[in-house]
This record gives structure tokens, C-alpha cells and sequence, in this order.
């Protein structure tokens, strides 16, 4: 149950904000061995909090820079809203921003 412990907390120094809560729950899932063995499993295979936050600081970035009157940024902001892995992903917002870019006269066609 230990060493469950140990591994969960390095997981989940990498993958979550709350690691000790989630050490502490894989010890205890630990006792019970085949829930221990699936919570690590489900939190190996957890996308790493930095990517999603990198993710989040370009969001903003991209929006600075759209208010600053690049329009280069609308594209991009577009295209974050359609990556699946973007905290904001939306198809439907992505359609709307390509629809507005096309309508303002930014198409290159």
C-alpha cells in the first residue's frame, strides 16, 4: 500500500493540482487491491497539467493580441477552439470565428 502511495504521488504531482488527496485515497484504494491497481492506471494514463495549461496561457495570449488589432490572433484563436485537447475546445465557436474572419473580408480566396 505503501509504495501505491508513492508512485500515486508522483503521478499525481504531474497530473493533478491536489497530490497528498490523491496519494492518500490510492493508499486506502490500495488495501483493496484490484480498485488500487485501477486508480493508478486511470491516473497514468491522465493528460499532464502542463500541457493543459500551456494550452490556457496561449488562450490568453492569442486574446491580448486579438485586442491589440492583430487579426492573425482570430485565426488562431479559431484554430485552439477546434484542437480537442484545448480547455475551450468548441467546434461550434471555431465555425463562428472562421465565419466572422471570412465575412470581414480576411479571406485569402
Amino acid at each position: 500500500a505503501i509504495v501505491f502511495a508513492v508512485v500515486g504521488f508522483y503521478l499525481a504531482k504531474q497530473k493533478t493540482e491536489t497530490p497528498v488527496l490523491v496519494s492518500v485515497l490510492v493508499f486506502f484504494s490500495a488495501l483493496m487491491s484490484p480498485i488500487g491497481l485501477i486508480f493508478l492506471m486511470v491516473l497514468a494514463f491522465k493528460k499532464d497539467l502542463s500541457s493543459a495549461k500551456a494550452l490556457r496561457e496561449e488562450i490568453e495570449r492569442q486574446k491580448q493580441v486579438l485586442l491589440n488589432g492583430e487579426q492573425d490572433a482570430r485565426m488562431n484563436i479559431a484554430l485552439l477552439y477546434s484542437l480537442a485537447a484545448s480547455p475551450i475546445y468548441n467546434v461550434y465557436s471555431a465555425k463562428k470565428v472562421l465565419n466572422k474572419h471570412r465575412n470581414n473580408g480576411y479571406s485569402k480566396s
